[in-house]
């Protein structure tokens, strides 16, 4: 599942994640729990995280991605806590709380009037 996620990050970061890849590598998650999942609901979560960040991940608005990040990483702590991996849900927890400051702080921002002009920049 891993391999798959980074295979979708790799795609996006080279401007190459349209929609066949996505389609693709959707497929390829699903084929994967479905075989693999022995947890049940639980285990469908990594799924639900994966999928939802394949299809949002070209977001351009840095809050909006931001939001994507916190409830990705929410769906990842029940799992991770669940599974009783405490240190993972322990990091969960603080890129949640990391992406919530900086979504407030970027909130305070364009209230001043500050141009937050974020781009995405692809560096080789």
């Amino acid at each position: 599942m891993n391999v798959i996620s980074i295979i979708g990050n790799v795609l996006c970061y080279f401007d190459m994640l349209h929609l066949i890849p996505k389609i693709l590598i959707t497929v390829a998650s699903v084929i994967t729990v479905a075989y693999f999942n022995v947890q049940g609901v639980i285990g469908i979560l990594p799924l639900i995280a994966i999928i939802t960040y394949l299809w949002l991940m070209n977001l351009e608005d840095v809050t909006h991605f931001k939001i994507l990040i916190v409830f990705v990483m929410m769906l990842w702590i029940v799992y991770d806590f669940s599974i009783k991996s405490y240190t993972a849900t322990a990091f969960d927890v603080i890129t949640v709380i990391a992406n919530v400051v900086a979504i407030i702080k970027i909130q305070i921002a364009k209230k001043k009037g500050v141009n937050l002009d974020y781009e995405k920049k692809n560096v080789v």
